[in-house]
């Protein structure tokens, strides 16, 4: 039977951990873009390489676009902007220039 020391030698268990750092990581990223940083600041701070981070953030912006996308048939539906900023996940200051830009088109 494994105890604690032998399991954590093991390469299941390393790679695991490092996934799960890896992750915290990511998900600390649209946070960190909110507050201004470049992708060549993230990369440093998150020790990261930068070609990751930008990957990572062209994913963040192709999902932010899809849920943007959404907000014309959620605003038929009744809902308003901050209903629309919970449910999407996003800053109502966000949904609110969305709904501007569809007012003015």
């Amino acid at each position: 039977m494994f105890g604690l020391s032998e399991w954590q030698q093991t390469q299941f268990y390393k790679d695991v951990k490092l996934e799960g750092i890896q992750e915290g990581k990511l998900k600390t990223i649209p946070g960190l873009l909110k507050l201004g940083l470049s992708p060549e600041q993230l990369a440093t701070a998150l020790e990261l390489d930068l070609e990751f981070i930008n990957q990572e953030i062209t994913k963040l912006k192709g999902k932010i676009e899809g849920k943007l996308e959404s907000i014309p048939g959620l605003l038929k539906l009744g809902l308003s902007a901050e209903q629309l900023a919970t449910a999407l996940e996003l800053d109502l200051e966000i949904i609110q220039q969305e709904i501007d830009k569809l007012k003015t088109n």
